[in-house]
């Protein structure tokens, strides 16, 4: 019983990693809009929070919420 409950809980984490990963890797920029500009900085020196990306904003790059 005892090795069905650990068998049990290596399956779940390693569920929850490969789901993790897979949300990551489908998290893209939004689209730039084409003839618009954002301010002229490079804003992702320390990295973007956790569901963000470091996107260009049509001058700099700066973190935004990443869309699927």
């Amino acid at each position: 019983m005892r090795n069905l409950i650990v068998i049990l809980v290596i399956f779940s984490l390693l569920s929850a990693l490969v789901l993790c990963e897979v949300n990551q890797v489908q998290l893209k920029c939004p689209p730039h809009k084409p003839g618009t500009f954002g301010a002229c900085i490079e804003a992702c020196g320390e990295g973007c929070a956790k569901g963000y990306l470091c996107c260009y904003n049509g001058c700099g790059h700066v973190c935004m919420k990443g869309v699927y």
